[in-house]
């Protein structure tokens, strides 16, 4: 592999995992200069340097200017959407089947929020045949032209956190159906939604995420783009009361660390009502991430249909958010905030 094919693959995962779209769509500047810089690879990584000063600046006002004027401009942020209402309390605004098919009114809103990653179902969309191949190509489309990073979610369902063999056979459909689409259409990546219990045996676990893994930088060999893969977890499996003291685990470290050791991003998931714990450990998180060289995703549930403790009237998710982004804006293994889901979102703030 030539040193131009190197920088291009470490600036690919960069860029996908959310290293240049933490707070601003600006990423798209990086992109463009990479792929009119052609193969010089010296040309690209100047303007990735340029780029990351501009962003540490633009970043930083951001965030002060929202603290002054509430009113204002917001931290970046990613959002799901799902196939299904999850909140029964909340309009059907934003379904993933509507969004695809016309994606005009989501994108104005996204633009509103400032948006700039979207995790969506695929599984109850395409590959069950609701959205055609053609729609879903041209949102893909859509979305990255208006400074939306799609990642496709898959894997919804307890049962594939200890079948190794159902899971990739999932995992696979995706990858098959992202490889009909053009490499200019494609997502930036994939989201295992495969949270495990409080009774789950990590052992098997943590085998499945592993094996998950290894078959996606597999596939990623014949893919023209690299498509990331990425995992939600639950926010507790990097709290006090979660260290590994199974059978076989004796070194005392958290599943959240053997995660990010093991080379895996993840998307860490808790509900908005439980904000106290959740701003405890994000930085944990943030923390054991930057030290393994990986992404974590900070992730607030927000919808009735999640969240045991809605009160039909939840605070404002926005300067949640901030407090967040603040505290956590000098970790690089700090991706951005996350909203599950955009349904509930739009439905319960201005």
């Amino acid at each position: 592999m030539s040193d131009s094919d190197n920088l291009k693959y470490w600036y690919d995962d960069f860029r996908i995992k959310g290293g240049f779209t933490r707070v601003t769509n600006m990423g798209m500047f990086v992109e463009k200069a990479y792929q009119y810089s052609g193969n010089n690879g010296m040309a690209a990584l100047v303007a990735i340097i340029v780029f990351a000063w501009i962003h540490l600046a633009w970043k930083k006002g951001v965030l002060q200017k929202e603290l002054s004027n509430p009113s204002g401009v917001v931290p970046a942020r990613a959002v799901w959407l799902w196939s299904t209402l999850k909140d029964s309390k909340a309009k059907a605004t934003f379904l993933a089947p509507a969004v695809m098919t016309n994606p005009t009114q989501f994108l104005a809103w996204a633009k509103k929020k400032n948006v700039n990653q979207l995790w969506i179902d695929i599984y109850e969309t395409v590959i069950k045949g609701k959205v055609t191949q053609t729609a879903m190509a041209s949102f893909c489309l859509a979305a990255k032209q208006a400074g939306v990073m799609v990642n496709f979610i898959c894997l919804s369902d307890p049962i594939f956190a200890t079948d190794s063999d159902k899971a990739t056979q999932q995992l696979n459909a995706v990858y098959d159906l992202i490889a009909t689409i053009p490499w200019q259409n494609r997502p930036v990546g994939i989201m295992a939604d495969i949270e495990p219990g409080p009774a789950a045996d990590f052992q098997k676990y943590i085998k499945v995420v592993s094996d998950l893994r290894q078959q996606s930088l597999i596939r990623n060999q014949t893919l023209e783009q690299y498509v990331n893969l990425s995992f939600a977890i639950n926010f507790w499996l990097m709290g006090d009361v979660t260290p590994i003291n199974q059978p076989g685990w004796t070194n005392g470290k958290f599943v959240g660390e053997v995660f990010l050791e093991a080379g895996v991003d993840v998307v860490v998931m808790d509900y908005h009502s439980n904000f106290g714990a959740v701003k405890k450990l994000a930085q944990q998180w943030a923390i054991a991430a930057t030290t393994a060289g990986q992404f974590a995703w900070i992730c607030l549930e927000a919808n009735a249909g999640s969240d045991p403790n809605y009160s039909g009237k939840p605070a404002a998710l926005d300067p949640d958010i901030v407090t967040i982004s603040l505290a956590l804006e000098n970790e690089m293994g700090f991706a951005t905030m996350v909203v599950d889901d955009a349904n509930g979102y739009a439905n319960i703030l201005p």
